[in-house]
């Protein structure tokens, strides 16, 4: 999977966010994920500084009640992110979105 750019798992039941964020560690090249219409509780973490690729996230509509996208201080160079209709009451790594983001949806 070095070499994926695009993956599209919306539309499932998957439900574990931080097992899932995990796995996705490795995957260098990702340039788009969506991850829309699940059931992913709790948490979700994908730290872009490690993804540095990744410029469209999508994770509306699931049950998250906190996200990470970017920790440290490097900038993330993400174009879009959609968190929208999810239960969100934390959100870290807001401040490290550059100057890049287009398109925020909450």
């Amino acid at each position: 999977m070095r070499k994926l750019k695009r993956l599209n798992l919306s539309h499932n039941k998957l439900k574990n966010g931080l097992k899932l964020s995990e796995s996705l560690i490795n995957v260098k090249n990702l340039r788009y994920l969506n991850l829309a219409e699940n059931t992913l509780q709790t948490s979700f973490k994908i730290d872009l500084s490690h993804n540095s690729k990744l410029k469209e996230v999508i994770l509306n509509n699931n049950k998250l009640s906190s996200i990470v996208i970017c920790k440290g201080k490097r900038k993330c160079q993400l174009i879009s992110l959609d968190v929208s209709h999810n239960h969100l009451n934390y959100f870290e790594g807001i401040q490290y979105l550059s100057e890049s983001l287009l398109t925020l949806n909450m």
